[in-house]
């Protein structure tokens, strides 16, 4: 989903250009988005002043302790562990409308946003509109952090592996 990300930047170019972006993330073979390739698009966004590529960061948490929103704009992933982390740490989450997936771990526009379609503007309409809506962003930011840190709690999480075991058996 880099070339949603790439729009959206674009797009919030437009307006803003006191909006940063942090890209984490391992080049993946097979995919055009090569540091260099990536590199040239962001300039040609006229967004490289704002933009950091991170490469593979070990220690994800500190990119989400220094942002607002975590956007991902997949279009396939398995779990979406990323986005548990992210609400974890607070950042206000924008994803693609991968259902069963995401869909399972927030629900719209409570505790995160789901985009339905691959429209980096529709990306950047979101975050535009809670950066001006502070009281909103600080409810869907705390709706979030809640949701997860219940939902995702070593208790429940231990609990639902032993409701999906079944119990022991004794002889």
């Amino acid at each position: 989903g880099t070339d949603v990300l790439i729009e959206m930047m674009e797009e919030l170019g437009k307006t803003r250009d006191d909006i940063y972006f942090l890209l984490a993330g391992p080049h993946v073979k097979g995919t055009e988005d090569t540091p260099t390739e990536l590199s040239t698009r962001i300039e040609k966004a006229g967004q490289s002043e704002n933009f950091r590529l991170l490469g593979q960061v070990q220690d994800i948490a500190s990119v989400f302790k220094v942002s607002d929103f975590f956007v991902l704009p997949s279009r396939a992933e398995g779990f979406g562990i990323v986005l548990v982390e992210s609400l974890a740490s607070g950042c206000i989450t924008i994803v693609s409308n991968l259902e069963g997936i995401f869909d399972s771990i927030i629900t719209h526009e409570q505790d995160g946003f789901i985009i339905k379609n691959y429209d980096g503007k529709e990306y950047a309409k979101t975050i535009l509109k809670l950066i001006d809506l502070p009281d909103k962003l600080d409810q869907v930011r705390k709706a979030g952090f809640d949701r997860v840190n219940k939902k995702y709690s070593k208790e429940n999480l231990i609990s639902g592996f032993k409701t999906l075991l079944g119990k022991p058996k004794r002889s």
